[in-house]
């Protein structure tokens, strides 16, 4: 957002996806720890950033590079149901719903918008312990409210960064116990001193796999395994734990076989060293792919003579071989090519005892070796708003709306000054001070009409019209912003019924929704708008206000000799003063909506039709020149990395093209705002005639553009200060793009197959 306002308490709530159970989150929650949802309960306090209220969420800070990152995305999208679905739903419907004359998305570009998800839920959830898992417990039960944390600088320390890993393989490994080897590939890419290779973890991965045994254990050449006293116990042979994790998995078992030496101890007694050694048991859980050392207690430790080459365990050679085989010709193997356009790696790694970590063989240590990141994260627009949100946004059209349009009522009066050309006090005036001044007349401009009106009837006559402005202005302004967001999401629903949103390039569903909502909002503001134009026609400075305009109107309508068809052409009322646009004022007062009675409804909807054929047209335009300015921003390359209206840059862009949209849109409506401006004066002149007499004056078809630069102005302001007012004020109310943006929370879905 371009400002920074208080924030409101509620956001837009979260949605999840029925096509493919995953859970939507608006945008400002991802970018503020995360949703509650995927924590399992609510964090104790989850602090704002204010300070960049609108970053980027790609922009995030992450610990995890980017080779873990793109695994990580490779692997749920060939293994979760849900990111299966999600990718197959968004094919589909991309495919079904793309631009005219468009390829559908790649699958680059959607792995790229999918893995840019990961990434931000690792940031959120597994940057340390911050509303993460700390065992395989504590993922399938939710975090404690104990041990909730909020971020700080601690999350980024090694040790939080190494808890963050440890909660992460622990929510893996209990949502996949069939994906091993995927699990001990996917933590074998981390390696840094700020996120460390969990080794022993992998180990385990690895040990379960293999579900190795002991196959035979035999004395090291070169060792002196005596020293031991002939009638003490054997020493005992030390073997590690089992790596796999369980209670299936057995530490193997072997006794030394002793013999004297002839010798004697110091103590008198006589020596023994170890000739063999003799395995009893051969113990289960461990891997050929990990070292698993075996060890005998030295004579020291048996009441034997301690030397100095002895003072450590001594070590002994040992054979580990697979439980089965058979299963290694299978392991790993996911999906195939065939189906699957993100494969996965068949190889396991592979332990280095220098560097003291897992290796995977044929791996680059590129960030762009198993795909790229992309700018931003899946994204949805909320469909299905409450109530309360539509009357924010209802709120903030209408806030952003009446003061835009208030303030540009100057603008708008000498557009229809100009438009009409019929004060004469105003005419007379400008010719005379352009003839003193410069020796000829040009004509009505905008700055000679807003002095002209300034100097012979005072500033505030600039404002005529100002009542009747404000109250169609509420109407522009709350139902015209209200009507859309409504039709937008209604349409978006009832054509994808299977979709929690409609995609963005959907162009039918867009505009279909802007010609419905345009329809409404015509229908309720025709009576203001016709009296509004009304009114900026009145060349009376004392009978400008809304009860002089609505009783000049009523007591034209009433005497009129054909009340129950206004439309025919009648001849009362054409000897009208063509100086003074107000017919009969003399004989008129002034009216309130109570005196309206039911002959008058169907005159005072007169420009319903006039209104609809002005802003059709100027919606439709707005839309394609929009859309086609943004196109050439975007493939100029001017701002590169920046999306449409998201940020102060995004922002602004949109402001800039809608503006520009604007005034394209205005030169396409703009003969249908002559002929509503022109009927304003009364005499029952149709659309057509008046067309016919304008292009049959001097200027001919130029003639249906006049006022066209004054109105090409004031939608170049409207457009743009009021998207900027708009935005602004949905900001305030909580219901601005980071709160109606909802963006994929990749980890639900993972924590949601659980089993409990």
């Amino acid at each position: 957002m371009l400002f920074t306002f208080p924030r409101s308490s509620r956001s837009a709530s979260t949605m999840i996806d029925s096509t493919s159970s995953n859970l939507f989150v608006p945008s400002r929650i991802m970018k503020n720890g995360g949703s509650s949802l995927s924590r399992g309960i609510p964090p104790s306090v989850i602090p704002r950033n204010k300070a960049t209220p609108s970053s980027s969420l790609k922009t995030r800070p992450t610990l995890y590079p980017p080779i873990f990152t793109t695994y990580l995305s490779r692997f749920l999208l060939s293994v979760d149901p849900a990111a299966r679905s999600w990718l197959i739903t968004t094919k589909s419907l991309r495919t079904n719903n793309n631009k005219k004359n468009s390829p559908p998305p790649s699958d680059d570009e959607l792995f790229g918008s999918f893995s840019n998800s990961v990434e931000l839920g690792l940031s959120d959830y597994f940057s340390g312990p911050y509303g993460s898992y700390a065992s395989v417990d504590a993922a399938i039960a939710g975090l404690s409210a104990n041990n909730t944390r909020t971020k700080s600088s601690s999350s980024l320390s090694p040790l939080g960064a190494r808890e963050g890993v440890l909660n992460l393989f622990a929510l893996l490994r209990a949502r996949y116990p069939d994906q091993k080897l995927q699990l001990a590939i996917l933590f074998s890419l981390l390696d840094s001193p700020m996120l460390p290779q969990p080794t022993g973890e992998i180990a385990s991965l690895l040990g379960e796999i293999d579900d190795g045994v002991f196959k035979s254990v035999s004395l090291a050449d070169g060792v002196d395994y005596s020293g031991y006293v002939w009638t003490n116990p054997p020493p005992r042979v030390v073997f590690p734990d089992p790596l796999g994790v369980g209670s299936l998995y057995m530490a193997p078992a072997a006794v030394c076989k002793m013999k004297k030496t002839g010798k004697r101890l110091p103590s008198g007694q006589f020596e023994a060293k170890i000739i063999g050694v003799e395995l009893e048991s051969s113990g289960s859980g461990f891997s050929t792919s990990f070292p698993s050392k075996v060890y005998v207690e030295n004579p020291a430790e048996c009441g034997g003579v301690s030397r100095e080459t002895q003072a450590r365990r001594l070590k002994i050679n040992s054979e580990i071989v697979p439980r089965v085989i058979e299963q290694r010709a299978q392991e790993g193997t996911i999906f195939n090519e065939s189906n699957n356009p993100f494969p996965l790696l068949n190889t396991r790694p592979i332990y280095d005892p220098l560097s003291r970590r897992f290796e995977i063989q044929g791996v680059e240590n590129n960030d762009l070796f198993f795909g790229s990141i992309g700018s931003s994260p899946v994204t949805k627009n909320a469909v299905n708003l409450s109530a309360g949100d539509y009357l924010k946004l209802v709120a903030a059209g209408g806030l952003s709306t009446i003061l835009v349009r208030m303030a540009l009522i100057p603008l708008d009066n000498a557009k229809t000054k100009i438009q009409l050309c019929d004060d004469r006090e105003l005419v007379d005036y400008i010719n005379a001070k352009e003839e003193k001044e410069k020796g000829m007349t040009n004509g009505m401009t905008t700055q000679t009409v807003l002095s002209g009106i300034s100097t012979l009837r005072g500033p505030i006559a600039l404002f005529q019209s100002a009542d009747i402005t404000f109250l169609a202005s509420i109407i522009y302004g709350t139902i015209g912003f209200g009507a859309t967001e409504l039709f937008r999401r209604s349409f978006a629903l009832a054509f994808h019924p299977g979709t929690i949103s409609t995609d963005s390039g959907d162009y039918f569903t867009i505009l279909l929704a802007a010609a419905a909502a345009v329809v409404v909002t015509s229908g309720i503001v025709a009576p203001l708008e016709n009296l509004r134009v009304r009114a900026m026609a009145v060349n009376d400075r004392e009978k400008v206000g809304l009860a002089n305009v609505l009783g000049s109107f009523l007591y034209e309508v009433d005497n009129n000799t054909n009340n129950n068809n206004y439309n025919n052409n009648n001849n009362n009322n054409n000897n009208n003063n063509n100086n003074n646009n107000n017919n009969n004022n003399n004989n008129s007062a002034t009216a309130t909506f109570s005196d309206i009675k039911t002959r008058h409804i169907g005159p005072l909807w007169s420009s319903f039709l006039p209104i609809v054929a002005r802003e059709l047209p100027f919606g439709i335009a707005k839309f394609a020149f929009f859309e086609l300015f943004v196109n050439i921003i975007t493939t100029s390359g001017l701002l590169s990395g920046v999306t449409v209206g998201v940020g102060p840059a995004g922002l602004a862009e949109s402001a800039l093209c809608g503006s520009l949209a604007g005034v394209m849109a205005s030169v396409v409506s703009h003969p249908a705002d002559l002929i509503i401006t022109k009927q304003s004066r009364g005499g029952g002149e149709s659309a057509l005639e008046i067309i016919r007499g304008e292009i049959r004056k001097e200027g001919g078809l130029r003639n249906l553009f006049v006022g066209l630069k004054q109105r090409a102005a004031f939608f170049f302001l409207v457009i743009g200060v009021q998207f900027l007012l708009y935005d602004g004020f949905k900001g305030i109310l909580g219901v601005a793009f980071d709160d109606l943006n909802l963006v994929l929370d990749v980890f639900y879905a993972v924590r949601q197959g659980l089993t409990y």
